[in-house]
């Protein structure tokens, strides 16, 4: 195995176990908040060995997804984690139901437990900035400016958790032999961003205070300034997820700012700011958050 692919793999592998030992971003969803495998456990420590000596699972089943997003990359960890880690039959993933032939939503996950249950789950990983110094739901927003926690919860628990109970999706559960859902679940992970002056934040019925920061591009000399002898690298799709440390090349914070300046990011971008303590940092355009005139 060449380096690259050996930091490939590593890569996958880390992503695998932050999504499988963080906590759900609420505490209030259906099926709660607990992380899938408690971090050094057993299991934990044998599905990633597991994956290490055997990856071609896991790249098949990323190669059958649009991996190169991070939401598709997220759910084929998950499925992988499941079935691998914990003992779960995937029954089946992206499953479409249609209402006279036309797709009114799709099932992420439908798996049987070890229990023997048969099970829906929801799956999503987000990461949301705060906008103005609330806490509801409303105040949550995603870097592209075009979705908002409070959107997002309503839209899994009104209409893509019930889905499968919706007399349309029986014919689509017929077909990989499900006639019943004992159970349904919402898995909503990811990471909270407070403005990077401001102390850490807790989203109402979050899990965790804000794990990162976010700022306009025009601030990135006064950030610098302020962790001179931090490095930052850069975070590229689908590797939205933690652990944040798990970068190769980096920069200065000068060489930071000049990379900024030369080329304004259209879209937000995220880095790891490496200090003693590594934060996940999105950088936005200075009309971020700020109603156009």
């Amino acid at each position: 195995m060449d380096a690259t692919s050996e930091q490939l793999r590593t890569a996958w592998i880390g992503a695998l176990e932050w999504v499988m030992t963080r906590p759900g971003l609420l505490v209030s969803l259906p099926g709660g908040p607990k992380p899938l495998l408690p971090i050094g456990g057993p299991r934990l420590q044998s599905l990633l060995e597991h994956t290490r000596t055997n990856p071609a699972g896991l790249f098949d089943l990323l190669g059958g997804r649009r991996s190169h997003k991070v939401g598709p990359a997220f759910e084929a960890l998950i499925q992988w984690g499941l079935v691998v880690g914990l003992g779960y039959e995937c029954l089946g993933w992206d499953l479409q139901v249609q209402k006279e032939k036309r797709t009114i939503g799709a099932l992420d996950l439908v798996v049987r437990s070890p229990e023997g249950k048969v099970e829906h789950w929801e799956l999503a990983y987000k990461l949301y900035l705060q906008a103005d110094g609330k806490l509801a739901w409303d105040h949550w927003v995603g870097p592209n400016e075009r979705d908002r926690l409070s959107l997002k919860v309503e839209k899994m628990l009104t209409h893509q958790l019930p889905l499968s109970s919706r007399p349309e999706a029986q014919e689509a559960l017929a077909r990989i032999g499900v006639t019943q859902v004992d159970t349904h679940r919402v898995l909503l992970l990811g990471a909270l961003f407070r403005p990077w002056k401001e102390q850490a934040m807790m989203a109402v019925d979050a899990t965790e205070p804000s794990q990162g920061c976010w700022a306009h591009v025009s601030e990135v000399q006064e950030i610098a300034s302020i962790y001179p002898r931090s490095r930052w690298s850069k975070r590229e799709k689908p590797f939205w997820f933690g652990p944040w440390n798990q970068a190769s090349d980096s920069l200065s914070g000068a060489e930071l700012c000049r990379s900024l300046q030369e080329n304004p990011p259209g879209r937000p971008q995220l880095w790891t700011c490496r200090t003693e303590v590594d934060t996940p940092f999105f950088f936005v355009s200075d009309t971020w958050g700020r109603p156009s005139e």
